[in-house]
């Protein structure tokens, strides 16, 4: 895994005055960090869920949620991942793709969250289809399925 690309995305965006369904987004480094480095299904969902439980929440997009998806295509990009971590990383940005921006985003300016998260993630399926294992190829043909 190449830690300093990923690294070097995580610094670049200011966590504490990004919001998850619970508050500031502090703690979402460290998950994001755990699923990329998770090695089985046990763990990979484990991180998922603590994700996923933050910045989508029943289909609400989070404002967190776009520089998880630019970490994540980072290390879909640069790093070795395990087969679990990519399967999770591509139920991530599904659910992501198919939420619609909170109503605190909303309040907060940011009425155009979710739009910009589904543009993020379909302008890099080259990088998907590139990284794609067999546990994952169903929920890139739903991602694929976006773009039609």
């Amino acid at each position: 895994m190449t830690n300093t690309d990923v690294e070097q995305v995580i610094k670049k965006y200011p966590w504490g005055t990004l919001y998850t369904s619970t508050g500031d987004a502090c703690d979402i480094p460290e998950r994001l960090r755990g699923l990329i480095a998770s090695t089985t299904e046990v763990e990979a969902e484990h991180w998922y869920f603590l994700l996923e439980n933050y910045i989508v929440v029943q289909g609400g997009v989070y404002e967190s949620a776009l520089p998880c998806i630019d970490v994540l295509l980072t290390a879909i990009k640069h790093c070795k991942l395990s087969n679990m971590a990519i399967v999770f990383i591509y139920e991530l940005f599904y659910q992501i793709i198919h939420g619609v921006t909170d109503i605190d985003s909303i309040r907060r300016g940011n009425p155009f969250e979710a739009e910009r998260c589904k543009t993020q993630v379909l302008q890099h399926l080259e990088a998907l289809r590139s990284k794609c294992v067999p546990e994952a190829a169903e929920l890139l043909r739903l991602i694929i399925n976006e773009t039609e």
